[in-house]
């Protein structure tokens, strides 16, 4: 049988140092800024903590904010309409919906809009002044013949 030496692994292995005698990239302003306990002496003083009083209360309506479920199916619906278009508007839009969201508020594209057959062509009606002396009959057959 073989002769088997026993070492110690401590012994195999080189210890590696850092050195951190120049100065850092990080800026040391901040430390007090940063110490934990700073922060919480700070805020059992004041009782508020220091990103607290940076910023003033806001009031703001979310009564028409739809719902997170609501939201989701939004933006599904959107996706799946999107996906429905032909593949060449999709490769248009660079396949990114709100890009076609632009596109379509354009006025300048509504012919282009209108010939692929994403828009349908309205006809416009005519609002009835109820001020003026014809009566509903005589501007329903003008806005017919015209």
């Amino acid at each position: 049988m073989e002769n088997f030496k026993s070492t110690n692994h401590h012994e195999l292995r080189q210890r590696q140092q850092i050195d951190c005698s120049e100065n850092g990239k990080t800026d040391q302003s901040y430390k007090k800024m940063c110490d934990i306990n700073v922060i919480i002496a700070n805020a059992s003083k004041t009782g508020l903590l220091s990103h607290e009083k940076q910023s003033l209360g806001q009031y703001i309506d979310n009564t028409e904010i739809p719902s997170l479920l609501d939201a989701q199916n939004l933006l599904i619906t959107a996706k799946n309409s999107f996906m429905a278009l032909p593949s060449q508007i999709r490769k248009l839009m660079d396949h990114d919906p709100t890009k076609l969201v632009d596109f379509i508020n354009d006025p300048e594209n509504k012919d282009i809009l209108l010939k692929h057959g994403i828009l349908e062509k309205v006809e416009q009606v005519l609002p009835v002044d109820p001020t003026s002396q014809k009566g509903a009959s005589e501007s329903e057959k003008e806005n017919k013949e015209v």
